[in-house]
C-alpha cells in the first residue's frame, strides 16, 4: 500500500502494513505497537512510525524536493569559499 510520497529519514517511502506481531516500536515516540496496529515503515532502513507520528510529522517529499523541518531535527549546513 502506498503512504503518499512520505519518506523515512534516508528517503525511503514508508509503506502501511499491519504489524504482524507486538515487537515492532515507533521510532518517534517509543511506544509498543499492538497485534496488527496499522504502522508505516521502511524495511530496508528498519524504521516504523505509528498512525499517530505519522499523520504529524514532517516528512521529506521526494517528488517536489523539499524537505518539512520540524522541532528537534538536526541540520547542517556546509558553507562554500
Amino acid at each position: 500500500r502506498d503512504s503518499h510520497g512520505k519518506t523515512c529519514r534516508n528517503g525511503h517511502q514508508l509503506k502501511q502494513f499491519d504489524a504482524p506481531h507486538a515487537s515492532y516500536v515507533c521510532d518517534v515516540c517509543k511506544k509498543s505497537a499492538k497485534l496488527h496496529e496499522t504502522l508505516f515503515g521502511c524495511r530496508k532502513c528498519d524504521y516504523d512510525e505509528c498512525n499517530d507520528c505519522y499523520q504529524k510529522s514532517p516528512h521529506k517529499d521526494n517528488a517536489e524536493g523539499h524537505e518539512n523541518i520540524g522541532p528537534g531535527d538536526i541540520v547542517e549546513f556546509q558553507c562554500g569559499d
